[in-house]
């Protein structure tokens, strides 16, 4: 079984908006500290895990003063 991960977590620039689309993007993040970048990874790959994929994805996710809501 082949296993590869890559990760790549940006950050909202500013508040223009929650899609990608919408706002400028800054990766490696600026502002977000060691544990919610640690909580970003759990999250990701309890998905990955839960869903069974076996390809690239796509999770956008908001972080704010600690709260996570999955968008």
């Amino acid at each position: 079984m082949l296993l590869f991960f890559f990760q790549a977590i940006s950050e909202h620039v500013e508040n223009a908006g929650i899609h990608s689309g919408d706002a400028t993007l800054v990766t490696p993040p600026q502002d977000l500290n060691e544990h919610t970048i640690e909580k970003i990874r759990v999250i990701c790959f309890s998905v990955a895990r839960a869903l069974q994929i076996s390809g690239p994805f796509n999770l956008q996710l908001i972080a704010k003063v600690s709260i996570f809501i999955n968008k």
